[in-house]
């Protein structure tokens, strides 16, 4: 008895291999135990399912890149905050145009090809961003709102809040500019 290992391709081929696997068992079976139509009607359904279930699965493909492809024009003219691929320093550049490779949205900013999933910051906030960024997993020494003494964390991350760029270190939101030293 052999095994079927690796099938794979679109539905349509599936549906297409199992009509001439189906043609051919038909071809060669045994006349006193024929295959039920039970069982070829359930299979033919499941093979009819998954060709729709491709469909959809296509028409939400076009849709997401439409829909990213409409987010990507709107940062066109402004600046975009990100670390291009293979660096590690974050840059901040205009977005000049977007187009389309691989069925991947990318923006061009700069010299630089920048995937959505790239950019860090948009607009009014990039260049804060940008300069935060750059103290990432570094310590800080700050003051803690509402503190009297200086306390020294590690910058986790950036994030906006209430219209603010602030440093995420340890329980604390901290604003750029109450940083008192910067460490390693």
């Amino acid at each position: 008895m052999s095994s079927v290992s690796g099938i794979s391709g679109s539905a349509s081929d599936i549906q297409t291999s199992y009509l001439n696997l189906l043609v051919t068992q038909l071809q060669n079976q045994n006349p006193l135990e024929p295959m039920s139509n039970s069982d070829m009607t359930s299979q033919l359904a499941q093979i009819s399912q998954l060709e729709h279930l491709e469909n959809i699965d296509n028409k939400f493909q076009k849709t997401l890149l439409s829909a990213q492809a409409n987010e990507a024009m709107e940062m066109v003219g402004r600046e975009l905050t990100f670390i291009p691929p293979g660096e590690s320093k974050v840059v901040t550049e205009v977005a000049e145009g977007v187009f389309i490779v691989n069925g991947e949205i990318s923006l061009k900013a700069g010299k630089y090809n920048v995937g959505l999933e790239d950019v860090l910051a948009v607009g009014k906030y990039a260049t804060q961003v940008s300069e935060a960024m750059a103290v990432v997993g570094r310590e800080i020494t700050f003051i803690p709102p509402g503190g009297n003494m200086a306390v020294t964390e590690v910058v986790d991350g950036v994030s906006v809040v209430d219209g603010e760029v602030v440093l995420e270190a340890g329980i604390y939101n901290i604003a750029i500019e109450d940083i008192l030293a910067v460490g390693n």
